[in-house]
């Protein structure tokens, strides 16, 4: 039996997610996923989407808050000057 490496960052678990959900959803009654007990695939798959969503999200948000700290920083160059 193939081993799977659980990833550390969130991105490359939300790769990995998105593909079991994918294969999982693709298979449908014959998924070996239906098995579990206490994880539900077809309720928590849902929530890869948001997830990435909001991943994506807070990727653009660290973009500009880079931006804003350059602005910033910037505006107080010639203050430090003095």
């Amino acid at each position: 039996m193939a081993r799977i490496v659980i990833p550390k960052t969130a991105e490359k678990m939300l790769a990995l997610s998105k593909l079991v959900y994918a294969k999982h959803t693709a298979d449908g009654a014959t998924s070996p996923l239906n098995a579990l007990q206490d994880y539900n695939w077809g309720e928590n798959g849902l929530k890869v989407a948001q997830a990435e969503a909001l991943h994506a999200k807070a990727k653009e948000l660290a973009k500009k808050l880079e931006k804003l700290y350059q602005d910033r920083d910037a505006l107080l160059a010639p203050v430090e000057q003095t």
